[in-house]
């Protein structure tokens, strides 16, 4: 989801590795200001809004499909038929 360019990686059993991340940061407000770009270009693709245009079109593609629903005939046979709807 994030590219290397986005985000700093820590060790999580070694605090002065977050710490040191932390004051680097604090101390370069240019990179901070690169990471914090870079993250959000990467999180574009999954915010709420572009989720939703995407799942708008899956079910558009989706209705315009032909569905096949089974259902049960006469319960003299027990056979199961398919009705098509367009």
């Amino acid at each position: 989801m994030f590219r290397p360019e986005s985000i700093i990686l820590c060790d999580p059993a070694e605090p002065e590795s977050f710490a040191g991340a932390i004051i680097d940061l604090y101390q370069n407000p240019a990179r901070r200001e690169l990471l914090v770009g870079n993250a959000a270009q990467d999180y574009e693709p999954y915010q709420w809004e572009s989720e939703a245009r995407r799942y708008q079109q899956l079910l558009a593609s989706l209705v315009q499909k032909e569905c096949a629903v089974p259902l049960k005939d006469d319960e003299q046979d027990g056979q199961l038929t398919v009705r098509s709807f367009h």
